[in-house]
């Protein structure tokens, strides 16, 4: 679970209880520091922000790391 810490919208209390619930040994919480909900990604999408780079980033070594 990747949540932004300035997230206006869900607050990481929430993502916190949801990672919580999940299967300990699949589960990993990743909290990026000065970012939101939408981690710096506006429509348009002309450029990836940096923070939303760090999501493609650790998503794609997640499932790497877990699909054969």
């Amino acid at each position: 679970m990747i949540h932004g810490a300035a997230d206006e919208s869900v607050a990481v209390s929430a993502a916190e209880t949801i990672f919580a619930a999940l299967p300990e040994a699949t589960r990993e919480l990743l909290i990026l520091a000065g970012t939101g909900h939408t981690f710096g990604g506006v429509h348009p999408l002309a450029a990836i922000p940096e923070p939303l780079g760090r999501v493609f980033e650790a998503t794609i070594g997640h499932l790497a790391a877990r699909l054969p």
